[in-house]
């Protein structure tokens, strides 16, 4: 089995297929993520949420914590090659992440989500994706965490939301309607989930290509995927700041997401699509010679790494 496909061979691959990336039609504008943020302690109104949506009827979001891709972190790349969890700033992960999730719930029930409220209302677009969920004893007091959460839902037109202990499932009841209001119906959702490519978003966009590249090019490991976007960002003049943290951090983002797996092949691991069907990038149709190029590729990777 080949350990490592030199990148220059992964970029003549990328040209032979690159006229399929010119086909993109449209991406998603986000995943279907929600992140919940609050304390971390046993009892917390956050783990309850959770707990809660276990059990809840809505398949559309996955929701997860900041701490699950930390954690991924921490314990995979301390074992195998790459940058070490230390040195990936919690700050920068945490704003990567939730840039490309569908919202953000907080529970400022401790120093820390407080802290977390204010460091997220910095910015106009997460505080467009955040949803404050408040026990009510602590409501029209004069704080400066309610200054925050007005200012927060200050012109949204969503509340945010109080409960009281004994009926907060109730409340979380009301906030998931709220987030699967219009989504519902899983073919509208799927139909308005794309915006046409002109409407670029950076962060969206960029992640994307991430996934895309190790769909394209299965049982990929992560210093030929970092070699190989590289080159394709640079090309497509996708701008990364530092890539190989960047590219650890996705990777454990869309782990934790269920969308992609690691295979243990001799002791090596590859990354690969979990669901082959599940896009982020819609193209228009493919001719019959990019679709078979498309399939010689996937074929080369997968004879390469000794699977066939």
């Amino acid at each position: 089995m080949s350990e490592y496909i030199k990148t220059e061979l992964l970029i003549q691959y990328y040209e032979n297929i690159d006229s399929i990336f010119n086909k993109i039609k449209s991406y998603r504008k986000h995943l279907d993520i929600v992140f919940i943020f609050g304390s971390a302690s046993t009892n917390s109104y956050r783990n309850k949420f959770i707990e809660y949506t276990k059990s809840s009827e809505s398949q559309v979001f996955k929701y997860i914590t900041i701490e699950d891709i930390y954690k991924d972190i921490l314990y995979f790349y301390p074992q195998y090659r790459g940058v070490g969890a230390k040195k990936i700033e919690l700050a920068n992960l945490e704003h990567e992440a939730i840039n490309n999730a569908y919202s953000i719930l907080l529970f400022p029930e401790s120093f820390g989500s407080c802290a977390e409220l204010g460091y997220f209302s910095f910015t106009e677009k997460s505080r467009d994706k955040m949803i404050i969920l408040n026990h009510q004893k602590y409501n029209n007091k004069d704080t400066y965490v309610n200054e925050l959460v007005n200012f927060v839902h200050d012109k949204k037109h969503i509340n945010p939301y109080y409960f009281i202990d004994g009926q907060e499932f109730d409340t979380f009841s009301l906030c998931i309607e709220k987030l699967m209001y219009g989504y519902k119906d899983i073919e509208s959702y799927i139909r308005s989930v794309y915006v046409p490519l002109s409407e670029i978003d950076n962060e969206m966009y960029k992640l994307s290509f991430l996934y895309e590249v190790i769909k394209f090019f299965p049982y990929i490991s992560q210093s030929e995927l970092i070699g190989l976007l590289r080159y394709i960002y640079k090309k497509n003049e996708i701008s990364t700041e530092n890539l190989e943290k960047y590219v650890i951090s996705m990777i454990s983002l869309l782990y934790v997401t269920k969308l992609i797996k690691r295979e243990n092949i001799s002791d090596k691991f590859f990354l690969k699509v979990s669901n082959e069907s599940y896009n982020l990038f819609n193209y228009y149709e493919l001719t019959e010679d990019e679709y078979k190029e498309k399939l010689t590729i996937s074929m080369s990777l997968k004879k390469a790494r000794g699977l066939i």
